[in-house]
């Protein structure tokens, strides 16, 4: 059955639109209709299809049972698995739930992901064979190693549209939809609306993508859910002038607007990404791009505008607190940062998350971000480590170490781990 899309003369479609166009089934099972729109359902058949160990072995399991212990996936060349939500497990889980056995079955997820990978023959990103760790982050290896514009990728992973970044439609799925998957090569989807987001001008130097998506965040459209299950499609001056890793931060963000997607239009940029970084050809890859951008016409949700001049450096407080928000930096003529008061409790460790900006642009900045904290803090506080470390590797370093690391690990997951000794920020410092 190929699905019930309606089909329709060409017309103006989004990035996002085209994309789906390209990979819908017509009624004779076919890829490929000539437009669709905003509600419209169907098959689309995936280009890559991924999952991790949370999730393929009851997928496996769901395999075996309905279609056979012997049978053979649809097309194994393109389906990925990874170890990478439960490497560390052995070393955080408590005793209690030891006692309980949670470790053990975590341990037979493992197994059973390797031993479904080897008789598929479907390659599996796994742990590391020299020390503990695991090769990386699964949404961050597909887009450093396997994504291309133009392509609708599947994963178990909410972080999914991380390849949004190079011009992909990648969304994460559930477990059905990734055993369905290994059957067809298909995934029901309905199309979605999308919500264009530009941001115009020039960024301040010390703002990042992360700060473009926490002031999104904070928008009222945004926080009264009116994004939800949209793609996020940005755009203007400001996005184009980002780096393809600090777009991929903000199509991965996408999940935390509650969006089906995130999205950007690939352009120079992200054809300097594939041919530097993934050896691809130079013409191939701007083949690739050729069409892939929203039409002058097409049809939004809504239309987000801002100006790059006015967000400045943002963190986010902790939503489980009163607090919950975003707390802004802002520089003076002077250049002197001004910390709004925080009520913290006091803390000897914090450990910036590597989910979403895994990549060495971010990891030389978080000593710089430590030493703001440090200045709020008491005169008798001070950063004195951090624990850098990759899924790979891991070693005390302080932030002058970084540097020399810069050319082998930009391309690997980062965790950092700092030691302020302090106890919260302070108020106001001019």
């Amino acid at each position: 059955m190929a699905g019930q899309t309606r089909r329709y003369k060409t017309s103006p479609m989004t990035l996002a639109e085209k994309i789906f166009a390209r990979h819908m089934l017509n009624e004779k099972a076919e890829v490929g209709v000539p437009s669709v729109k905003p509600g419209d359902t169907g098959f689309a058949q995936a280009d890559l299809r991924f999952s991790h160990e949370y999730v393929t072995p009851m997928a496996a399991i769901f395999f075996e049972r309905y279609v056979g212990k012997d049978a053979k996936v649809n097309d194994p060349s393109s389906i990925l698995f990874f170890r990478d939500h439960l490497t560390f497990l052995d070393e955080v889980i408590s005793e209690e739930k030891k006692k309980l056995g949670l470790l053990d079955l975590a341990t037979q997820l493992k197994l059973k992901q390797q031993d479904f990978a080897e008789k598929q023959g479907i390659r599996l990103h796994g742990e590391l064979k020299d020390r503990k760790g695991s090769e990386g982050i699964c949404h961050s290896i597909v887009l450093e190693s396997y994504a291309l514009p133009g392509q609708l990728n599947i994963g178990s992973d909410s972080h999914t549209p991380h390849v949004g970044a190079i011009g992909c439609v990648a969304f994460g799925i559930g477990t059905t939809d990734v055993f369905n998957s290994w059957i067809t090569k298909d995934v029901r989807v309905k199309v979605p609306e999308s919500v264009r987001i530009v941001i115009r001008g020039k960024k301040h130097p010390n703002v990042t993508a992360k700060d473009f998506i926490l002031k999104i965040l904070s928008l009222d459209y945004v926080r009264s859910g009116k994004a939800l299950a949209r793609v996020m499609e940005y755009a203007g001056e400001a996005i184009e002038a980002l780096s393809v890793d600090e777009r991929a931060t903000m199509t991965n963000m996408a999940a935390e607007i509650g969006g089906f997607t995130g999205i950007v239009a690939p352009d120079k940029k992200a054809v300097d990404f594939l041919v530097e970084r993934r050896a691809v050809d130079r013409q191939k890859a701007e083949a690739m791009i050729a069409g892939l951008y929203s039409d002058r016409d097409a049809q939004y949700a809504h239309v987000i505008e801002l100006d790059a001049a006015e967000i400045t450096p943002m963190v986010a407080t902790p939503a489980t607190r009163p607090s919950a928000g975003v707390l802004a930096i802002r520089s003076s003529s002077e250049r002197r940062l001004r910390w709004a008061a925080i009520a913290s409790p006091p803390y000897s460790t914090k450990l910036p998350g590597s989910i979403r900006s895994a990549m060495f642009s971010r990891a030389v900045r978080r000593p710089w971000v430590c030493r703001l904290a440090t200045a709020a803090c008491r005169p008798s506080s001070r950063v004195s480590r951090c624990r850098w470390a990759t899924s790979s590797r891991s070693a005390w370093v302080t932030p002058a170490r970084l540097l020399p690391f810069g050319k082998y690990w930009r391309r690997r997951p980062f965790v950092f781990s700092f030691e302020p000794r302090c106890h919260g920020l302070r108020g106001s410092q001019k």
